[in-house]
């Protein structure tokens, strides 16, 4: 019976154990989305509609795919940067690549159940162009592991309070 409570209570003394982690890793997830939703608005406004989708179909433009990643990246080193000087344990961080990934993968199993939408009429808004958007699943792919990777990258540039200084020569 006990070990039967032990593995109930499992998930919440995770939770309890692991709670600046957690919100470390939501931090820099918050960060990152934000940056990347930040940019796309941003390119909407400046270049409009037809620079991020294909004409007459809602199939993205090379333009989208650049913009993506590059915003993608520079959000997720931001994120990264905040999760690192929030969690003092670097937990957040492995908690922030977890999500990274699971949620990747998460898209690209969705993406193959997109339904047709049919081709657009006249210049769309954002929120319909964020909501019909169709990508390849490469670009999903990419866009997630370049994520990952960048926060691994920036998260080895912070130097935590208490870290020792790193020092490539041999002592």
């Amino acid at each position: 019976m006990y070990f039967i409570w032990r593995l109930l209570l499992w998930p919440f003394r995770f939770v309890a154990r692991n709670f600046r982690a957690l919100l470390a890793g939501l931090l820099g997830y918050g960060v990152m989305s934000g940056v990347t939703t930040a940019v796309i608005a941003g390119a909407y406004r400046a270049w409009g509609a037809e620079w991020l989708v294909q004409p007459e179909s809602w199939s993205v433009s090379a333009g989208w795919i650049a913009v993506t990643m590059v915003a993608t990246i520079a959000g997720a080193g931001g994120g990264s940067f905040l999760c690192q000087l929030a969690d003092k344990t670097g937990r957040g961080t492995r908690l922030f690549v977890c999500g990274i990934v699971l949620i990747g993968l998460a898209t690209l199993y969705q993406a193959g159940d997109v339904p047709a939408v049919g081709p657009r009429e006249g210049i769309p808004e954002l929120a319909e162009i964020l909501r019909h958007a169709v990508s390849p699943k490469w670009v999903m792919a990419l866009t997630a592991a370049l994520a990952a990777i960048s926060v691994l990258a920036a998260a080895r540039c912070v130097r935590r309070p208490g870290q020792a200084e790193y020092d490539p020569a041999p002592a």
